[in-house]
C-alpha cells in the first residue's frame, strides 16, 4: 500500500500521561454474591440481571467489585441472592 493511501487512515498520536503509569488504583473488597432462590417466576428483567451478574443456578457464587452499577443490580434481585462482604 502506498503512503498516500495509508496517510488518510492513520490514527492520530495519543499523548499518554505518565502520572499513574505502573500504579494501580486502590481496589475495594469484592462482594461475594450467591444465588439462593430460583429465578423461575421472576420477571424478565430480574432473570437478565442474574445473567448479567454471572449467576447460573442456585448455589452458584461469583465475586464482583462493589461499583454503583453492581450495587444497583444486587438491589434489583436482593430477594434471590445472598451478598457477603458489602459494607
Amino acid at each position: 500500500m502506498s503512503d498516500a493511501k495509508r496517510s488518510g487512515h492513520e490514527r492520530p498520536e495519543v499523548e499518554r500521561s505518565s502520572q499513574n503509569a505502573g500504579q494501580d488504583a486502590p481496589r475495594s473488597t469484592p462482594v461475594r454474591v450467591t444465588q439462593v432462590r430460583s429465578r423461575n417466576g421472576s420477571d424478565h428483567r430480574q432473570r437478565e440481571t442474574l445473567r448479567s451478574l454471572g449467576l447460573r443456578r442456585i448455589g452458584h457464587t461469583v465475586e464482583h467489585e462493589p461499583t454503583p452499577q453492581i450495587r444497583g443490580m444486587l438491589h434489583a434481585v436482593r430477594h434471590l441472592v445472598k451478598v457477603e462482604g458489602s459494607s
